[in-house]
């Protein structure tokens, strides 16, 4: 992996990991974490994903479409959302454009295909983080601290 700077509007910013694939847990903790972001907890089912997002208020969340337990990111999605605006980038194994429709319309702000290439989604993360805070302002909502 090639050295990564956040920049200064993501740096810092509070991180939730949902997937259920432990080398893709490490790798995207080791990989977030060196850009300055802060990992406030990993879960690897739908309802831990729930429950540690309305519990930590993170500003991202990186979310497995497909979690354990027969559990779907998207459906983690649409349940924490409501309550907890934050900026989500699904993860997903699966290429199919019906795949990526749906996690946008789930909510997700960014889609990435896996395995996940850490080089790319760092790359691509500081443009979805200020893209998401645009809809959200020109929306009127204020992303919570």
């Amino acid at each position: 992996m090639r050295q990564f700077v956040s920049p200064p509007s993501l740096r810092g910013q509070r991180v939730v990991i949902c997937e259920d694939e432990g080398v893709t847990v490490m790798l995207l903790r080791k990989g977030l974490q060196r850009a300055g972001l802060n990992i406030v907890g990993e879960a690897a089912t739908a309802d831990q994903a729930v429950d540690l997002v309305l519990n930590t208020r993170p500003d991202i969340v990186v979310m497995d479409e497909r979690l354990a337990c027969d559990s779907y990111g998207t459906e983690a999605i649409g349940r924490f959302l409501p309550r907890h605006p934050c900026c989500v980038v699904m993860l997903s194994g699966a290429r199919d454009l019906a795949t990526q429709i749906g996690a946008i319309e789930a909510g997700a702000a960014g889609f990435l295909v896996k395995p996940v290439d850490l080089d790319r989604l760092l790359t691509i993360l500081p443009e979805i983080w200020e893209n998401y805070l645009l809809a959200q302002s020109s929306a009127g909502v204020v992303p919570s601290a």
